[in-house]
């Protein structure tokens, strides 16, 4: 009969399979998909404020965090066990009580560390309703504009930089470059390309209360943000916001320009790079930081580079060509960066420790 008949055998796929190679790779891929399927019970549990009722309180009960939280005991209950099954917490011998490791703590409670992974998990969802819109573009019928992004992406991205910036920016990265700290402390001119919510900013005009700082970002709520961040932090007299193109916006002469995660973004980054060249005063210092670029994709197995990958498929890549370029997030390693800076007419492109996995940094001098 015809509904007992065998499907034809795919002339690539043997009759007989490894069956140690299929469950090798049914673990990779149940893997994936549990690790998926965690990430969103983790923005849950963020936005229910469970990880820091259980930072707090320590070992607790289903029922007594749920009073401390204002949650539904018995759903909360179901959040409690998939999130054990998922290694983020501990129960004790009865399986009553549940606890956060505080190894876990420290990566999901303290939004001011630049250890804080929380962004991810919530860039992780802004990015899962994009998938459609890329689809298309990966299938030459649609284009994807920035605009098209919901601002909880925009909101997570920055975020998930504000560790670094906050943290590192001033109290490592300037003074890694020869001279600049005593320049800016006596006063000077400072702009921001692709300033999004304004984070490195306001943290320049905190320890820089000489200096001016001019922020372009060609997205509208970025802009709107950036300003409301400058006045709720005192500064927005020495801080402008440009909603625009820096390529076409940015005059100086500054003193230092930044460009923080953007320049593999631009449809063309040698035209930025030259435009930021000009802008610069005598000695002044270009600082860019960018994901950190391995040339070659190959070899797996390493959870930063697929990250960053993602990211690049799902927004950086589809993005920028929708401008007509399209380096990916992944699209300047640090000797392309170098070469494409010297073809602007930088006279030096020098790298800086970033002090964390996913970035590079290096400065170019005028």
């Amino acid at each position: 009969m015809h509904g007992l008949e065998k499907p034809p055998t795919r002339p690539d796929f043997p009759a007989t399979p490894d069956m140690s190679a299929v469950m090798a790779a049914s673990q990779l891929v149940t893997g994936h998909l549990a690790g998926a399927m965690s990430s969103l019970l983790v923005v849950v549990g963020l936005r229910c404020g469970i990880f820091a009722a259980l930072a707090a309180s320590g070992p607790t009960s289903s029922t007594d965090l749920a009073h401390r939280c204002g949650l539904d005991e018995r759903h909360l209950r179901e959040w409690l066990a998939a999130m054990t099954q998922a290694g983020y917490l501990r129960t004790d011998p009865s399986g009553s009580r549940f606890s956060l490791d505080p190894a876990l703590a420290g990566l999901l409670t303290d939004q001011r560390s630049p250890m804080d992974l929380t962004p991810g998990y919530r860039l992780f969802h802004a990015m899962a309703g994009m998938v459609e819109p890329v689809a298309a573009a990966l299938r030459g019928t649609g284009r994807v504009a920035p605009d098209a992004y919901p601002d909880e992406f925009y909101v997570a991205m920055e975020a998930m930089s504000a560790g670094w910036l906050n943290g590192l920016l001033v109290q490592a990265w300037l003074p890694g470059i020869d001279g600049l700290v005593d320049r800016l402390s006596a006063g000077g001119r400072m702009a921001d390309i692709g300033c999004g919510g304004g984070v490195a900013m306001v943290a320049l005009a905190r320890a820089f209360p000489k200096c001016e700082i001019v922020g372009f970002d060609r997205h509208g709520p970025n802009v709107r943000r950036a300003r409301a961040a400058a006045r709720s932090a005192g500064v927005a007299g020495r801080v402008r916001v440009v909603e625009g193109d820096a390529v076409r916006e940015l005059s100086g002469p500054y003193d230092l320009i930044t460009a923080f995660s953007v320049l593999h973004d631009v449809a063309e980054p040698v035209a930025l790079l030259r435009r930021a060249r000009q802008a610069l005063a005598d000695d002044g210092v270009l600082l860019v930081l960018e994901s950190a670029a391995d040339p070659a994709p190959g070899g797996g197995g390493n959870p930063f580079a697929t990250i960053l990958y993602a990211t690049s498929v799902l927004y950086c890549l589809p993005t920028s060509r929708n401008d007509g370029g399209g380096s990916g997030t992944l699209g300047l390693p640090g000797e392309r960066l170098r070469r494409l800076g010297l073809d602007a007419g930088f006279t030096s492109v020098t790298p800086l420790p970033t002090m964390n996995p996913f970035n590079e940094l290096h400065y170019l001098r005028a």
